[in-house]
């Protein structure tokens, strides 16, 4: 009799086994079956998820990678959009005027030795601590060189660090120096 009962518990899990294995093999299958749906989606079928129209997740604009791969403006348009092909950056550049994106608005200090400092009046970000983030753009002529390009945190009571470079520490920003002028602007308005 025990030899029996063990027999059925043992027949009992190998039968749970086989269904827990079952399911994870159907749960594959949907998964490929999701992914082949989403790389080829039926034109008039109507989906679990309503598409964001007014972000250009549009069927057209779907982008498809490879075979298995399919990325609606959302997410592409988010990525590093050099990669793209030129049919996917001109829809990026239609959201991003649809979107009204903030283009840099700069405003140029002149130091007493000719360097040329321009500041993104956009970029100030003001904190609860009473301190201003602020993008700073040293112009040396030619093109756009985003080495120069780098972030300031000013603690509005004549102090600021370098936030591309950390090891520099705090210094202090003189009223009548770049810096002074910058904090000026980035802590008055």
């Amino acid at each position: 009799m025990w030899d029996l009962r063990g027999l059925a518990i043992a027949i009992a899990a190998v039968l749970s086994a086989g269904v827990l294995l079952l399911s994870v093999f159907s749960s594959k299958e949907v998964h490929r079956q999701e992914a082949t749906a989403a790389a080829d989606p039926p034109s008039n079928a109507a989906t679990s998820e309503i598409p964001d129209y007014s972000s250009g997740d549009t069927a057209e604009n779907i982008w498809h990678r490879g075979p298995n791969e399919a990325y609606y403006p959302s997410t592409y348009c988010e990525w590093n959009r050099s990669g793209l092909p030129d049919e996917q950056q001109a829809i990026c550049a239609k959201l991003d005027q649809k979107q009204n994106v903030l283009k840099p608005d700069w405003k140029t200090i002149t130091a007493d030795d000719g360097s040329i400092y321009k500041i993104d009046l956009h970029s100030i970000a003001r904190f609860n601590t009473g301190s201003v983030e602020i993008a700073v753009y040293k112009d040396e002529g030619g093109g756009f060189d985003p080495t120069h390009l780098t972030k300031f945190l000013f603690d509005c009571q004549g102090h600021y660090q370098d936030e591309t470079n950390y090891a520099a520490g705090t210094m202090y920003a003189p009223p009548r120096s770049v810096a002074g002028e910058i904090q000026r602007v980035a802590c008055n308005g």
